[in-house]
Formats: C-alpha cells, structure tokens, sequence
C-alpha cells in the first residue's frame, strides 16, 4: 500500500515498519491489539501532526490522493469520522490554506495562510470541538510559522521561519510566543539548533549557492505539542534526535539529542506521563521518500534517558497518533497490506491500531 506524507511541501513515502533491528540488544515488537476502520474514509495524502484529544478522538488531515487535504479530520476511537475542521465557512478565508494545528480543552485552534500578491498572512482560527467556529485572528510579525502549540493565559507558542525575501538565501529558524490577539510576545532562543553546512562548502564554481536541503527539511517537518505535564516540546525532523523542552513562560528547560537507531531519522513525538515516545524511521536508500523499517524508542521526558526500544510490525502504518505514557501507542492510517489480497473497497480504507509489546 502506498501512502504519502506531505510537509509543507510533498514527501512521498510507503508508510510501513518492516522487521528490522539496528540495536545492540534486539528490541520488543509493537503489535496491532485493536484496529478499527474508518467507514468510507480512503487515505492516500497525510500531512503532519497527528494528534488525540484526553478521551481518545483523533484528529489529522488526510485526502483520498486526489487533492491535498483541505480540512482537519475528528476521528473516534471506534473508528467513526465525527466531523471536519474547515477553512470553507470561516469569512475571509474561505481561500486560505491549513498550515497545522493543535487542540488545547474543549478547543481546536487552526494556523491558516492566506495569500495577498506575493505574501502570507497568517491567522490563528479557533472552533469548539463540536465543530462551531469561534473566532479569528491575524497574526502579525515577520514568523512564517508552520506549527502552532497551546500555552496557559491563551497564549500560543509558534515554530517556523523568518521571512525573509524570496531567494534570499537559508531560511532563518524562528520561535515565538503569541498573544490570543496575534500579537508577538517574545522571541525564544533556541541554543543549539539546527544550522545549514557553511556556505563555503555548498558554493559551486560559478558562485552559485547550493541549499542545504537536509537543514530544510528538518525545520518543515519539526512538530511541537504541549504534554500533560504543561510544558512544550520542540522536535526537528532528522538524524540528530533534536528535542527542545519549553516551559509554560517560554524558558527553555531542556535540549535533548536523542539516542536513535542507526541511520533513522526522527520523524515525530508523543509525550504523557513524563516519558517522551519517539518514533524514527530509516529511509531506503536515504530518499526521505519509502521507508525501510520503523522504530519506537521511549526517554525519560526529564533527563532524556533512554527506557526502551521496540520495532514496528509491518502491518503498523508509521504515523503516530498518541501515547498513554505506558507502553500503549495508537497509529493510524491505511493498512499495510499487499492490495492483491484485499477487497477493492478495503484498498486504503483509513484505520485506527492500538498497539503494544508482543
């Protein structure tokens, strides 16, 4: 079955865990305990993050491969889809575009984009989990944000890029705190982020600049999400194992370069109970595109530590949807099966899995 992830722009990629140890002592497998399916729902196109609400819906943007996803799908964890988020009712942003978002209580908060001539407005869109929509604010500042996370006092934390001019060169890595009103609070800095290669390296005979597109894609694809224990943690896609821990005032508390299997990158993160799950894959011939085996690694959220390991089963789609802080994770996403063995109808049919050690 293939499936495509998109970012912010389009990453193709087989979703799959293939049974395949690269540790020093062989890990547990995660194995499919429940599943459900999502009746009439086909899932081609996934766009980052993921997430579950405290009694176990599931939100995420998903398409049946013809068009990218427009909308932010309410899944039960009985497998039934019980609403959409969408941009399509909301004045003056029926043509705007979904960039993330994140639930925080009773709410889902939607960072949309709108295009004016050559720029980007920004808007933080709020609706009641029973789909109502709430408000709208633009946001203003330079931050070309790509993710969005909740903060106490109805504040948020931003994560994307500065903007700059087009073709101006490296995108510049930004987080911030935003008021309710759209309005910036602070700027956080984030000692020992991801930088480019230096330009000398990357600088061709001609004196063209070659962009680091590793650098890149490590910002378009960090994810963030605000854990139980109130505070938020920053991720960047990539070997590095990068995670920042942000406290609810904006310090950062912790700076964490996971241990990770041999040659995986860290896709995304869960966090409850004061342990952090993070789930890595290794590409095939390292395309960021089909991927060769899927692991998850468990760390003490606190000192980093690592607490365990386990591989994925094959059946497993590598999208993880939320953690129990224990050793129970659910995926979602079309079963990875061979098609010719399925009934045309069941082809990409859009699935929920509660997973767990053998």
């Amino acid at each position: 079955m293939n499936s495509r992830l998109l970012y912010p722009f389009v990453l193709r990629g087989v979703i799959l865990g293939l049974c395949a140890s690269v540790f020093a002592q062989a890990p547990s497998s995660l194995v499919v305990k429940r599943a459900a399916s999502v009746r009439n729902e086909k899932a081609e196109d996934f766009v980052l993050p993921v997430t579950a609400d405290t009694v176990g819906n599931i939100y995420l943007r998903y398409s049946d491969g013809w068009k990218r996803p427009d909308a932010v799908s309410k899944i039960s964890r009985a497998g039934k889809k019980v609403l959409s988020f969408g941009l399509s009712g909301v004045p003056g942003l029926s043509e705007a575009e979904i960039g993330s978002f994140c639930v925080s209580g009773d709410k889902l908060f939607l960072l949309a984009r709108r295009r004016v001539g050559p720029s980007e407005i920004a808007y933080i869109v709020a609706f009641g989990l029973d789909g109502a929509f709430l408000s709208s604010v633009r946001i203003d500042g330079d931050l070309e944000a790509d993710q969005i996370s909740p903060l106490p006092s109805d504040r948020f934390i931003l994560v994307g890029r500065g903007r700059g001019a087009p073709g101006a060169g490296d995108s510049t890595p930004q987080t911030a705190i935003i008021s309710s009103e759209g309005k910036m609070v602070e700027s956080i800095r984030l000692e020992g982020d991801v930088t480019p290669i230096e330009r000398e390296k990357r600088t061709a005979a001609n004196g063209a600049v070659r962009r680091d597109k590793d650098f890149e894609m490590s910002l378009a694809a960090s994810t963030i999400e605000t854990a139980d224990d109130r505070n938020v943690y920053l991720m960047r896609y990539g070997k590095n194992g990068l995670v920042f821990v942000i406290s609810p005032n904006g310090g950062v508390i912790h700076r964490f370069a996971l241990e990770s299997p041999s040659d995986s990158s860290l896709k995304e993160i869960k966090v409850a109970r004061h342990k952090l799950a993070a789930l890595f894959v290794r590409w095939k011939q390292q395309t960021d595109m089909e991927a060769d085996a899927s692991f998850v690694r468990v760390y003490d959220a606190e000192s980093g530590k690592l607490l365990s390991s386990y591989v994925l089963d094959p059946s497993i789609p590598n999208l993880l949807a939320a953690y129990d802080g224990d050793m129970g994770f659910t995926f979602v996403g079309p079963e990875v099966t061979d098609a010719h063995h399925q009934a045309p109808e069941d082809v990409g049919r859009l699935r929920i899995f509660e997973v767990g050690p053998r």
